[in-house]
């Protein structure tokens, strides 16, 4: 891969306060210094606008977007149509690249004309927070992550750290305007049509996305209400957890789950896992009737505004 490709770095923020300045400077150091910085606000009400601004004050190639109140869908695929780059490189405003080599390894992943993207879970130290260490610990596809995604062996991948051929996002009609899932079911559509990712093995990004139960809360709706719109979703999560949702009501056990685990890893996070396991199915099973009980309501509304003309 040659400095020629520019690459578009999407930062999706919505009241990023606290990590965003730590991922544009992460950002900003790379060794390959061909691309841009594109960053779409949802209407943040912290000092996010006021970084964003220094930011692309001081960097002639760091650009400012804002769509309030827009779903994280929309905001995603505005920030790749606002984008000049061959590739579009999504990384989350609580995400810290690790080193100044992490866009060149990326890269160089793009060996094949079938390699649609390349992506990395996230990475953490001891010091994080114990709920963060776990999100990124409960991971199922952590330990045996293939090499290279395609149809046949996908697993749900998503785009706080991922990077796609952004004309290929295109062919598949972009992420569609959903408040979540929408990563999932465009990477889904791409391999769908034959396309691979491939995986960078010791590229892992430092990814602060769940430090508190609130956190936690707010991704596991925002999850289970995007997902349902979306057909990886409902077929690579919602089937694989059927399963969890009953271990979960018995709490008995992830308890001792989490306890195996905590002797194996030799740390103390999964601890979080009988917790978090009985909040998924109470999250889940309020998402979906939230979901009937939206679509009973619009059903009814249009067939009274039929019933009247």
């Amino acid at each position: 891969m040659d400095n020629e490709k520019l690459v578009s770095f999407v930062v999706l923020t919505y009241n990023s306060e606290k990590y965003l300045q730590k991922c544009l400077d992460s950002i900003l150091n790379q060794d390959y210094k061909n691309f841009e910085i594109i960053i779409v606000d949802g209407g943040s009400n912290d000092r996010t606008m006021e970084i964003c601004r220094q930011y692309s004050a001081n960097y002639n190639n760091v650009k400012v977007f804002e769509y309030p109140n827009s779903s994280i869908g929309m905001a995603r695929q505005k920030g790749v149509e606002h984008s000049k780059g061959d590739f579009c490189a999504f990384i989350d405003s609580d995400c810290v690249l690790p080193s100044e080599t992490w866009l060149k390894n990326m890269l160089d992943g793009f060996n094949k004309p079938e390699i649609v993207g390349t992506w990395v879970l996230g990475a953490f130290s001891k010091s994080d927070p114990s709920l963060m260490r776990y999100s990124i610990l409960s991971n199922p596809h952590r330990e045996t992550v293939p090499e290279l995604v395609g149809y046949e062996n996908y697993i749900p991948i998503g785009t706080g750290h991922t990077i796609i051929r952004k004309d290929k996002i295109f062919e598949v009609g972009g992420f569609k305007d959903i408040p979540g899932g929408e990563d999932v079911d465009l990477t889904y559509e791409l391999v769908k049509r034959g396309y691979k990712f491939r995986y960078i093995y010791g590229n892992e990004v430092y990814h602060y996305h769940v430090t508190s139960l609130k956190q936690k809360i707010r991704k596991m709706w925002r999850n289970v209400i995007g997902g349902l719109n979306s057909e990886a979703w409902t077929r690579e999560y919602v089937n694989a957890k059927k399963m969890d949702a009953i271990l979960g009501l018995t709490i008995i056990y992830p308890l001792f789950y989490g306890i195996f685990k905590t002797i194996r890893s030799g740390d103390s996070a999964w601890l979080w896992h009988p917790v978090i396991s009985f909040l998924k199915v109470i999250v889940g099973v309020a998402g979906v009737l939230y979901v009937k009980v939206i679509k009973l309501f619009n059903y009814r509304r249009v067939n009274d505004e039929k019933g009247t003309k």
